[in-house]
């Protein structure tokens, strides 16, 4: 098992240190994911673009996840993305930070699905927006 890098977490030699592995996301960026037991941190060693597209707004019932939908929350659907992933969504100036807990979009061209309350943060009912993982 390969220690873990100094990066302020519990010292190398803690028993709970299951793994320790660098994951790319895209445009050369790295994330560092570290496992300490159940527990999971997500490192963002550079700030990682996630693209851009069509976003759109969307309501459901239940979410992929599981969790029942809630128009009212700042959440989205993301077609690849791990559920739970905090992405920033920037349109025409404002932004809003959504976690992923659904699948989608299933319009070819979008790229994400925002419930209706994000959707009124940005003032968007259909438009081209980035997305940044935070």
């Amino acid at each position: 098992m390969n220690a873990a890098p100094d990066l302020g977490l519990p010292p190398e030699g803690n028993p709970d240190t299951t793994q320790v592995r660098p994951a790319q996301t895209g445009e050369g960026k790295m994330t560092r994911t570290v496992a300490y037991g159940s527990a999971l941190a997500l490192l963002l060693i550079f700030a990682a673009p996630a693209g851009a597209g069509i976003a759109s707004c969307y309501t459901d019932t239940k979410t992929s996840s599981g969790e029942r939908f809630d128009p009212n929350a700042l959440t989205a659907a993301h077609r690849t993305l791990p559920f739970g992933t905090l992405v920033r969504v920037r349109y025409h100036g404002r932004s809003v930070v959504v976690r992923v807990n659904d699948r989608g979009p299933f319009i070819r061209g979008r790229v994400i699905d925002l419930t209706w309350k994000a959707c009124r943060v940005l003032g968007l009912s259909l438009g081209d927006v980035n997305l940044d993982l935070i």
